[in-house]
């Protein structure tokens, strides 16, 4: 099925590191078209599709529905756009619901998670966007005292982070850390991390990315739901306080 070439189409233009995953994937195009593709690989910000031969003439710019298919498991359902076409191969990249595609196409996955946990940080996502799964895990929401202990487990690593980016030892960064965490039903690393800084601190980019990954690298319960967004904030340099006995 599909095209002998890779998925390269895009070259270094590709914002997100792609993984490897083949995976059965029903298209459905905006005029009632509809194709049984395969995956070639996955990004977080789309995938790369080899179609069949005498698949559908979808253009670039189109809308599409996937509807990815893992056995076991209720398909999950995720709307894209054609971005690019090399012969049957396709990119398609996840619309604005970013965080409901990302979700519903990594929790139908299940045992692929592991490849994107191992990019340097977890990816950022909207917390705006509706999440719409279709799929199977039921409606338990996640326990909020094991979430808050798993994140307060992070404070050293938040602490080397500030260290690294501090220019003396004089220096004391300023203002809170708003954090917004995209839980991952499987616990663990989970599925987005946002972080904001101070505006003092908007140019300090290495400092925000060592928190995000500290903040994903937190172990997160399991739990029978869909994905969640939690909300943390904490100051980013307390300093020490002394206490006279």
């Amino acid at each position: 099925m599909g095209d002998a070439r890779g998925c390269d189409a895009e070259g270094d233009r590709r914002l997100h590191d792609r993984r490897p995953v083949a995976v059965a994937v029903r298209v459905h195009g905006g005029t009632g078209t509809e194709a049984l593709c395969q995956t070639r690989d996955v990004s977080v910000g789309g995938l790369c599709l080899a179609v069949p031969k005498e698949g559908p003439n979808w253009a670039i710019g189109d809308t599409i529905g996937l509807e990815v298919h893992v056995p076991g498991r209720t398909p999950a359902h995720v709307e894209a756009e054609v971005r690019w076409i090399a012969g049957t191969l396709f990119g398609v990249m996840f619309r604005t619901g970013a965080v409901a595609a990302l979700a519903a196409f990594l929790t139908a996955l299940g045992g692929t998670m592991t490849a994107f946990a191992a990019t340097s940080t977890v990816p950022e996502f909207d917390p705006n966007a509706d999440v719409v799964l279709d799929m199977e895990g039921g409606s338990e929401r996640p326990d909020e005292y094991l979430v808050l202990q798993a994140f307060e487990r992070q404070f050293s690593a938040f602490d080397r982070c500030v260290e690294a980016a501090k220019q003396g030892e004089d220096v004391r960064l300023p203002g809170e850390v708003e954090v917004e965490v995209l839980l991952n039903p499987k616990g663990n690393r989970p599925l987005g991390v946002n972080a904001q800084l101070s505006s003092q601190l908007k140019q300090q980019q290495q400092l925000r990315d060592c928190l995000r990954t500290a903040v994903a690298e937190a172990k997160y319960p399991a739990y029978e739901g869909p994905p969640v967004v939690v909300d943390f904030s904490f100051e980013l340099d307390p300093g020490t306080v002394w206490v006279e006995e």
